[in-house]
């Protein structure tokens, strides 16, 4: 077999793969959660079920796991704590996680937006292909359109929604040389979700859709 050739999608702005967003209870916004005038002590004594990204994700072990499993007992003195896993571990897709959490069975959860896109199309709003060219332009399309996640999940699933952020770089992986649109004609392109596959198809690629924890 070839050695696979690394194209990145924004490589001299020929080509463009969505920026894939996460709906997350993240560090960031949990923090507020727990930090207040109260003194740690006085939190009472809790343990929340919380449902983490796919554990090969950087953001997973550098950011999920440290802050529900050291940074939150920290904060308050021990007195809240939790349990993590990973989708890997639950042996779920993503698409579930609203779903559990709108019944109970998880208190805080992370998902991709182009898994839940079935429940609804909305969710993959903020997450079109070939939209966001770079880092800022993402932060202003998901700004802009967050106001209407947040409404849909409250009405829908009865859940709050804390933040969003972006997935680790998003690329093709090529075992010959692609240097444009035109190139990806008549390929064969795994796809992570529905809007990248809208994408290649357009560019005369079939489209083969897979989730992430199988690449």
């Amino acid at each position: 077999m070839e050695t696979p050739e690394q194209f990145h999608p924004n490589h001299k702005g020929n080509l463009m793969l969505d920026m894939q967003k996460h709906f997350a209870a993240a560090a960031a916004a949990a923090v507020l959660m727990v930090v207040g005038p109260a003194a740690a002590q006085d939190y009472p004594k809790t343990n929340l079920t919380v449902q983490g990204g796919w554990a090969t994700a950087g953001i997973y072990q550098e950011i999920e796991v440290p802050f529900w499993t050291e940074r939150l007992p920290t904060l308050t003195g021990g007195n809240v704590t939790a349990s993590i896993t990973s989708l890997n571990e639950k042996g779920l897709k993503g698409p579930e996680v609203f779903r559990l959490m709108r019944m109970g069975v998880i208190d805080f959860g992370t998902s991709a937006l182009g898994y839940v896109a079935g429940d609804d199309p909305q969710n993959e709003g903020p997450d079109l292909a070939g939209i966001a060219l770079d880092i800022e332009g993402a932060r202003k399309i998901t700004n802009a359109y967050k106001p209407t996640l947040s409404k849909l999940y409250e009405e829908k699933y009865g859940i709050k929604l804390l933040m969003i952020y972006p997935a680790e770089a998003q690329v093709f992986w090529c075992r010959t040389p692609v240097a444009g649109l035109a190139d990806l004609k008549g390929k064969k392109v795994r796809t992570g979700n529905r809007t990248v596959a809208d994408f290649v198809e357009a560019a005369g690629a079939s489209p083969l859709p897979c989730r992430s924890a199988k690449w």
